[in-house]
């Protein structure tokens, strides 16, 4: 069976959806960022007040001196706000060069290495966006840049000592901000895969208990079913040897194994109608568990999912979405949608990230492919430079 083409991934669910944004796990991570905003600007407003003495006494501009300041203000917000990081990395990455640019001249203007702690703020920002290593080699051209200024601008008579100040009090931002962020993704990992955990357990079990009810309304139909048939057959056998009172007797046992019949048949189309899997608990389960990213499901009222097999492809289709979004989108929020067409089913998910020119599918996106097109479905991936990520699949409601 082959499954028709529909509608483009922003153009709704067919039909009536449940449409609901899942919690996630930003409130902490905002209210950290929030305290670490508040030093931040704390350490710029102690040193925008030493600069401005400072610049005062040494008969440079204020006006000058003030808009440098809130020039270097500006861009430590920009830096650090989490969503702008998450959506223009480019940004950020100007504005943390901006405040190195910033506090160079301001150490220039005012003529003191006091001013190098707007040096150790915006370090401190830099493990966000590089690794350790990276980080170092800034540390350490910094080292060279405030050797050079203390001993040829401003000679120093001990350079080397307040150098090593501050970039002992550099290392230690770094490091500590590293860390911090190691602990975070960690932390954050951990929530996304309890998440994946408790929503393949669910499935799991509601799976169990889907086959528990075939496996009953088989017994049900299989044995009382058929010896109810043959109950019913024996008595009217039994009606047209019978005469009188006896007879009489007879139909009327007829008409209970007939109804008998009825109410198992019934138990049995009732048992089988509602082995449909609870495939949005399951996904309910999934979303719980995403940190930083709002997540919204849409799922149209009719979809239906009776096989385990497209229950589990489906779950792991909208894991691997996430997966994908968390690790390499830069993106804030996530689209999923399932809805059914005729005998198909749909997933469509979109990220409102980065996107990317060269696409390379890892094991994830392969292995999912071969799970649909096992299932005789279809799978695509699509991705372009500031239009996000997208996964679409389509699977046939039973087997071709």
């Amino acid at each position: 069976m082959t499954c028709g083409m529909t509608s483009g991934l922003w153009g709704g669910c067919p039909g009536a959806c449940h449409t609901g944004r899942m919690p996630t796990s930003t409130a902490k991570h905002f209210t950290t960022d929030r305290l670490l905003q508040a030093a931040g600007v704390l350490a710029w407003a102690l040193s925008g007040w030493l600069a401005w003495n400072l610049g005062a006494e040494g008969g440079s501009g204020r006006w000058l001196t003030l808009a440098l300041l809130a020039l270097y203000l500006g861009a430590f917000l920009l830096a650090t706000n989490r969503q702008s990081a998450r959506q223009h990395r480019s940004r950020c990455l100007a504005a943390l060069a901006v405040q190195a640019v910033v506090a160079l001249s301001l150490m220039l203007q005012v003529g003191n290495p006091v001013i190098s702690v707007l040096f150790i703020v915006t370090v401190s920002q830099l493990p966000a966006f590089f690794s350790l290593r990276v980080c170092l080699v800034a540390v350490v051209g910094f080292l060279l840049g405030l050797l050079g200024l203390s001993a040829l601008v401003w000679q120093e008579p001990n350079p080397l000592f307040k150098s090593l100040l501050y970039t002992s009090l550099m290392l230690f931002a770094v490091f500590t901000a590293d860390q911090a962020r190691r602990e975070q993704r960690g932390r954050e990992e951990l929530t996304r895969l309890n998440g994946e955990l408790r929503a393949t357990q669910h499935l799991l079990s509601d799976t169990a208990r889907q086959s528990e009810r075939l496996s009953i309304a088989r017994d049900l139909h299989d044995t009382l079913g058929h010896h109810l048939t043959a109950l019913s057959i024996q008595l009217q056998i039994a009606s047209h040897l019978c005469e009188g009172t006896g007879k009489i007797q007879v139909e009327k046992a007829q008409q209970v194994a007939k109804l008998l019949l009825a109410d198992v048949r019934a138990a049995v189309s009732e048992l089988r109608e509602s082995s449909a899997l609870d495939l949005r608990a399951a996904l309910a389960e999934l979303l719980a568990g995403v940190p930083n990213l709002a997540v919204r499901l849409e799922m149209s009222v009719d979809f239906r999912v009776d096989d385990a097999a497209r229950a589990e492809t489906l779950l792991r289709a909208a894991q691997e979405a996430i997966t994908n979004t968390l690790r390499h989108a830069d993106a804030s929020e996530l689209l999923i949608r399932l809805y059914q067409e005729g005998e198909c089913l749909y997933l469509e998910a979109r990220d409102n990230g980065r996107g990317t020119a060269l696409l390379q599918a890892g094991n994830g996106l392969r292995g999912l492919k071969e799970r649909v097109q096992a299932l005789g479905g279809r799978f695509s991936v699509d991705s372009a430079p500031g239009d996000g990520f997208a996964v679409r699949l389509e699977l046939p409601e039973r087997g071709a």
